[in-house]
């Protein structure tokens, strides 16, 4: 029979562990702690290798979750960065407009300004590739003036790049269907010089003439090699974009002062226009990404303290499993303090192994992760080119220090517990260490668990500080999840009290087990406690997610409805190859259609920050919709946008500017500044850093834009919808390459695409219900292993195997289901925490509570089912061991 992958893993470290403490051994012969390490720990390594890899798995699960977290978290960030630092060159300035871009016209008065040395115009468009190798890829095609040398100063072109068009640029000019790619996509796509690519335009499916192939350097590797450059005024004329483009990029005279330059040019042209660094530009894509990066830092953050806790408790059943052990080891004259160091280095050597196994299955699990949560960041916020894992050796090395210090940690805490019990005491079967927990009188993990549990209100209604965002995020649940977990023991002793009441109706099975609940109180209370934390975790996740789902999902169904959707092939409700506007005589003229509704979903800067601008028909989109409201009435509001008097804001534009109803916002353009009152506030999910909704014909007035993200068609009563799909997708769906979709599947798709954002927290929800399932095995099968000797003595007195395994199932079944229930509402009340604090913080929006019950129940039962299952496997081994087998086992 094939192994399992963990089982392997766990035989890989058993190995791994017992070379490497050999090892330690061998080279500590000389003094007293290699020979302990030879006499004491490499017996028991080899004699119970499963026992130890369990603990070393719960090491390595935990780094692994850290180490993918943070590590797909970073890439996807920067290589969005690198790809604006790629594309950006040797600018030390760029201009640009709010929306719908600058007329060329700029660049001479840009010129004529004091400092700036040279100019060039940039147009930058993610379009569609409609090659079938590729089809529905996305291509980064920037436009440069390549008839003057002055690009040449701001981005790297080879030579040889340029050989054919050197040849005849009058030719290479003179083409509006003329490009260059880089060569990783031409050797991808079995192009060669002067062979055709297809590409979506405004106008439908065209074919370009490829005249040069980018080597491998800085600008071809944006985008992960998906790039592409045309002669900026050719690029205007095939996708019409009339004398438009999107940034002059700027060099500065040497000594001339950038900020004295930059004022220049925003007075030269009266603040129009946003004038910024590039390395301003990648703090505008960091904000556009704060949301995902601050969510997947918090996680991050979540997993360190969850890792450090699964240590600090393997560890910790590891140590008090020993217990015995180490009172031999003093009673034959071992110092408390050289079995601690025993103990220490020990755990220490295991953490080593666990860590450096868990740092791989880490970078795997990244691997495995990255392209998934790129394609989402990329349907939601923008293009961040290629997947590669951006390695770095000190996160890699940090984590490896986290687990092997903190298992050294937890092993001297736990030891230096274990080794104050008196000697004899630790001999003694009966003996326990429940007497460090307390029974009655208030413990160290009561007066801890009370001041976390006191942080929360706290750190929930402090300031939040941007370079601590991720962490305000991740601590309130957390703190309440540790909290909570350290009352374990209390949890115990409650269902144990409430039991005792219930007395013999229970059962004389029932009673037996409750009553081995405290006998050893610190075991049952490390498994309830890992329990309630890693099904806790699990739960908030599940709550959060959940909720956010259906939300979202409430937010399709009542504020995006249509009867179909006309749009490009690219997927997500963000990314599109921009439509004509004409596009709307043919659908209106349709059979069946009542209306049609043109959006304009356009990026705009405002204080930082790159938020949507959306443009529509207010008048139709108000006959149609039901908007979730937070302020102010639907039909008053947009009554007021529809005149052109006023904008809608959504939530997260409101929590992060501080405007509500009433307030007024200024929005620029190329052409002027225009300021109106917000006259309602409602839900959108669209960013999560601000929506603005303006009317169609103020949106024309103001912008030079006549583009159309998507059209939404509206039927009339009786109307053939699958007849009217077709029609339109035979008129138009070739030519524009678009898709025509019924309001459902522009529902599903887009709820699919929200799915797809949670990756990272349904990968670190597994991880949780993993480590508790872990917890509970590791505990429950190490505390039946060590009652053998008093299983056999039931078995003398005329117990059972039967008796004696459903004893032990029940008082399994008891933990199990303590930490369970605790787990379950501690982890609701996480979730909440996350909902009500953390969303509204990071990306504005409240979101109601809406619990998977379904999932949650599932989860619970399987903790629970894993706490039976894991008393019932080592309990049945033991009851049927030979009563004197049994009776003398140590």
């Amino acid at each position: 029979m094939t192994a399992h992958p963990l089982q392997r893993l766990g035989r890989w470290l058993s190995l791994v562990m017992i070379a490497l403490i050999e090892v330690t051994a061998w080279l500590l012969r000389p003094f007293r702690m290699g020979r302990l390490l030879s006499k004491v720990s490499l017996p028991r390594l080899r004699d119970n290798p499963l026992r130890t890899s369990v603990t070393a798995l719960g090491v390595t699960i935990a780094v692994a979750a850290v180490v993918s977290v943070v590590l797909v978290d970073r890439s996807i960030v920067a290589s969005a960065q690198s790809t604006v630092d790629d594309v950006a060159g040797k600018a030390d300035l760029q201009i640009s407009a709010a929306a719908g871009g600058l007329d060329e016209s700029n660049l001479e008065h840009a010129q004529e300004v004091p400092g700036v040395f040279k100019v060039a115009p940039v147009l930058e468009q993610t379009v569609l590739l409609r090659e079938s190798q590729a089809r529905g890829e996305r291509l980064l095609l920037l436009g440069l003036n390549l008839a003057s040398s002055d690009d040449n100063y701001f981005r790297e072109h080879g030579g040889a790049e340029f050989d054919e068009i050197n040849r005849d640029p009058l030719a290479f000019l003179d083409s509006a269907s003329n490009i260059l790619i880089s060569q990783k996509l031409a050797e991808r796509l079995g192009r060669k010089l002067h062979d055709k690519i297809a590409l979506d335009t405004p106008e439908g499916v065209k074919l370009f003439e490829i005249w040069g192939l980018l080597s491998d350097k800085k600008l071809a590797r944006a985008y992960g090699g998906q790039i592409a450059i045309m002669h900026h005024q050719s690029m205007q004329a095939a996708f019409g974009r009339g004398t438009s483009i999107d940034r002059i990029d700027v060099a500065l005279q040497p000594g001339a002062d950038s900020k004295q330059t930059a004022e220049g040019l925003r007075s030269a042209f009266e603040d129009r226009f946003r004038v910024e660094e590039p390395e301003q530009k990648n703090t505008r894509i960091a904000q556009m990404l704060v949301g995902l990066d601050t969510a997947m830092s918090a996680a991050s953050v979540i997993a360190v303290l969850i890792a450090m806790f699964l240590i600090y408790n393997t560890t910790l059943i590891s140590v008090v499993q020993r217990k015995k052990e180490l009172g031999t080891l003093r009673a034959i004259g071992a110092t408390a303090r050289q079995a601690t160091r025993l103990m220490t280095l020990e755990g220490s050597l295991i953490g080593c192994v666990a860590s450096l196994f868990g740092v791989g299955l880490g970078v795997l699990l990244a691997r495995a992760m990255v392209s998934g949560m790129r394609d989402s960041v990329a349907s939601i916020y923008m293009n961040v080119g290629d997947s590669r894992l951006r390695y770095d050796p000190q996160l890699l090395v940090g984590c490896f220090l986290l687990g092997a210090i903190a298992t050294g940690i937890a092993a001297y805490v736990a030891a230096r517990g274990a080794t104050r019990v008196p000697p004899i005491e630790s001999l003694v079967a009966a003996a326990n260490l429940t007497r460090y927990v307390g029974h009655t009188r208030i413990s160290l993990a009561d007066v801890t668990g009370l001041l976390l549990l006191a942080a929360v209100p706290l750190l929930t209604g402090s300031p939040r500080l941007p370079w601590l965002k991720a962490v305000q995020v991740a601590a309130p649940p957390s703190l309440l999840l540790l909290g909570s977990a350290l009352f374990a023991p209390r949890v115990i002793q409650l269902l144990h009290a409430l039991l005792e009441r219930a007395g013999r109706r229970l059962g004389l099975a029932t009673m037996m087990a409750n009553r081995n609940l405290t006998r050893d109180l610190m075991r049952s209370a490390i498994t309830a406690g890992a329990l309630i934390l890693g099904l806790g975790m699990a739960v908030s996740f599940v709550v959060f997610i959940s909720s956010f789902v259906k939300s979202a999902n409430d937010w399709v169904e009542q504020s995006v409805p249509a009867d179909l959707f006309v749009t490009s092939s690219a997927p997500g409700l963000v990314t599109h190859t921009p439509l004509p506007a004409a596009l709307i005589d043919p659908l209106r003229r349709a059979r069946g259609v009542s209306a049609v509704e043109p959006i304009r979903m356009a990026d705009m800067a405002y204080h930082n920050n790159t938020l949507k601008l959306v443009s529509t028909d207010v008048a139709a989109y108000a006959a149609h919709a039901k908007l979730i409201m937070v302020q102010g009435e639907q039909a008053e509001a947009m009554r007021a946008v529809s005149e052109e008097r006023a904008v809608m804001v959504n939530e997260s534009f409101a929590n992060h500017f501080g405007l509500w109803r009433g307030d007024s916002v200024v929005l620029r353009s190329e052409a002027s500044s225009i300021e109106l009152k917000i006259s309602g506030v409602y839900v959108d999910y669209l960013s999560d850093r601000g929506v603005v909704l303006i009317d169609r014909k103020l949106y024309l007035k103001h912008w030079s834009d006549q583009t159309v993200d998507m059209f939404k068609v509206y039927t009339q009563p009786g109307s053939d919808l699958e007849a009217l799909r077709r029609e339109l997708a035979e008129q138009l769906g070739e030519r524009y390459d678009l898709l025509v979709l019924t309001g459902r599947e522009f529902a599903d798709n887009l709820t699919g695409q929200i799915d797809q954002v949670f990756t990272i927290m349904r990968a670190l929800q597994a991880v949780a219900l993993v480590i508790a399932i872990m917890g509970v095995i590791n505990a429950l099968s190490a505390n039946v292993h060590d009652r053998v000797r008093e299983i056999g003595i039931l078995r003398a007195v005329g117990m059972l195997q039967k008796q004696v395994q459903k004893l032990i199932v029940i008082e399994a079944l008891l933990i199990g289901a303590c930490g369970a229930s605790v787990g379950v509402l501690v982890g609701i009340a996480a979730g909440r925490l996350i909902l009500t604090s953390a969303a509204v913080a990071v990306v504005g929006w409240s979101i109601p509570l809406a619990p998977d019950w379904g999932m949650i129940a599932q989860m619970a039962l399987s903790c629970v089912l894993a706490s039976a299952l894991a008393g019932f496997l080592p309990a049945r081994s033991a009851a049927r061991l030979s009563i004197p087998d049994a009776v003398a086992h140590r």
